[in-house]
């Protein structure tokens, strides 16, 4: 790992680097070590390298883990379906609405059709209505969330 480090901090192809060396590292990968591999890249770059580590993270994640992982990535959405399975089952409220984020429109309904099998079961009025606030079919997207 720190010879990973090593060489990916001094190379202007950090993804070619880290994709050359990702058969080395250990499996399955903690979190922590994802994100030094990762540091600070962004964009595409991040998205690519997520995809690459999404098979190798531990089996759970938490909400924390997850967002700091697509922290700066450019498919913010593709990111959390690729990883919405790692986190407990069922979500908070507040894990649901830190995970949607300022997403709206047909962005924050897809988003609710991935998270909808890990929502908290029996939702208040309230609840249902926040997380399905900004949705472009808040209708179906409460439907998904109730389970029906």
């Amino acid at each position: 790992m720190d010879e990973l480090l090593a060489i990916i901090s001094n190379t202007s192809r950090r993804s070619d680097a880290i994709e050359l060396l990702f058969p080395r590292l250990p499996t399955p990968l903690p979190v922590a070590k994802v994100l030094r591999i990762l540091g600070s890249t962004s964009g595409m770059e991040r998205y690519g390298l997520i995809r690459l580590f999404a098979q190798h993270l531990r089996t759970e994640i938490s909400v924390d883990q997850l967002l700091a992982l697509i922290n700066n990535t450019s498919r913010r959405n593709n990111a959390i379906e690729l990883l919405s399975k790692r986190p407990h089952t069922p979500l908070s409220v507040d894990e649901m609405l830190r995970l949607l984020g300022s997403t709206s429109g047909m962005a924050r309904y897809g988003l609710i059709r991935v998270l909808a099998t890990r929502a908290p079961k029996d939702l208040s009025h309230k609840d249902l209505s926040t997380l399905v606030q900004g949705s472009s079919r808040p209708e179906d997207a409460a439907r998904l969330l109730k389970g029906k």
